[in-house]
């Protein structure tokens, strides 16, 4: 059951966050319990956990900015663990270790992801790549009648189903094997990038945000 919590706890401090794009003296925005709160019951109205007992985000960008730091209290105000990885630089390690369902990140992580994976497939044969291509196809068709709420033949479940096996489950895996969700923000991420994940079977969503707003608009 959720607390009950009083106008006057909604109004306490919660944290102080200095902003990164603002020149001059630095400015600290104060973020009460209730900012973090209304937040957080607005984005459970958007998505849900899909098993409490399960989620796990991997927290591997700066707490210091509001982004990482809105996104690891929300999940742990929805039950979720949160795993905090020192260095950024071991997040290609981590996710295979501690296999997250969900975190947030930042385009530069969606784009060394999707530059690695390019560059592993054109080392392949020919043959490999007709079949990457192929994947990549198969996994665009199938999330647009999804995203469109429009249903999928079963000629081409089954040739997701084929992809996934042959290509898919080797890039997730690579990324822990059980990411469903990831919120992206900090900058617009390329058409392709995006594109490509959601072949692959990786939401991505989108967010834009201010740290006066405790993150997401």
């Amino acid at each position: 059951p959720k607390l009950e919590i009083c106008k006057k706890e909604n109004d306490d401090t919660a944290t102080l966050i200095y902003t990164s794009g603002t020149t001059g003296v630095p400015k600290g925005v104060i973020l009460t319990h209730g900012n973090f709160i209304k937040a957080f019951d607005s984005h459970f109205e958007f998505f849900k956990f899909k098993n409490f007992e399960e989620e796990l985000s991997l927290a591997f960008l700066p707490l210091s900015h509001v982004f990482e730091r809105s996104w690891s209290l929300l999940s742990l105000y929805g039950g979720a663990r949160v795993y905090f990885l020192e260095d950024p630089k071991n997040v290609a390690k981590a996710l295979e270790e501690v296999k997250p369902t969900a975190m947030c990140a930042v385009p530069r992580f969606f784009q060394k992801v999707y530059a690695g994976v390019l560059e592993k497939a054109e080392e392949g044969s020919s043959l490999k790549k007709k079949i990457f291509d192929w994947a990549l196809k198969t996994g665009w068709e199938t999330s647009e009648l999804r995203r469109n709420e429009r249903p999928v033949p079963f000629g081409l479940k089954f040739k997701e189903t084929v992809a996934d096996m042959l290509v898919f489950s080797k890039i997730k895996d690579k990324m822990g094997g059980r990411l469903w969700f990831l919120p992206c923000g900090g900058a617009s991420l390329s058409p392709e990038v995006t594109r490509f994940f959601e072949s692959v079977g990786i939401h991505v969503t989108v967010g834009y945000g201010l740290t006066e707003t405790t993150a997401t608009l």
